[in-house]
């Protein structure tokens, strides 16, 4: 079944929705206790952008693995777009309890709430920036979530800062004078 959990997942990065999902489905046949193929089918419906279904997957992929960073992180996902920011805000920082170092959940949970001066994300963040072992694409998540967090602040500089830097590492320059 690892076999066919692993082609399963090949097509679903290929865009191969339907083939992975039928894939996904009969592996739930053989092993409905087993959280992945939910994870994954969960994944499906959020690219075709069912997002109620998506929900729906991811909460009964947490009911068989609730320590999961992943799926929580996924059904934040899934609430965001459906507009229940409290519940996207509450499994964003589950995933993040899970794995503190989780950058792309940082950036998510950014744009799900307004940050005060007394929320301890900043701090976090900054702590997360100083591994030179971060790969670029997870330090640019955290700088755009740092960015977003600053300028929330009234940090503006600050909140400049972080986004030239996530915007240099996703191959983006800025052209201040090209954009006035």
């Amino acid at each position: 079944m690892t076999g066919m959990l692993a082609e399963a997942v090949d097509m679903l990065k290929a865009g191969q929705l339907s083939e992975a999902s039928d894939r996904f489905t009969y592996l739930l046949t053989a092993q409905p206790q087993d959280p992945k193929p939910w994870h994954y089918l969960g994944i499906v419906a959020l690219k075709e952008r069912d997002f109620e279904r998506a929900a729906n997957l991811f909460e009964k992929a947490l009911s068989l693995h609730p320590n999961s960073p992943d799926v929580h992180h996924n059904l934040g996902a899934a609430y965001r777009v459906l507009g229940k920011l409290d519940k996207a805000e509450h499994h964003y920082r589950t995933a993040l309890q899970f794995k503190p170092n989780y950058a792309e959940a940082y950036f998510n949970l950014s744009g799900v709430r307004k940050f005060q001066p007394d929320d301890p994300e900043p701090i976090q963040i900054d702590r997360l920036l100083l591994d030179d072992a971060l790969s670029d694409e997870d330090r640019c998540f955290l700088h755009f979530a740092a960015g977003k967090i600053q300028d929330d602040l009234k940090h503006y500089d600050l909140a400049f800062q972080h986004y030239r830097e996530g915007n240099r590492l996703r191959g983006v320059t800025f052209d201040r004078d090209a954009y006035q």
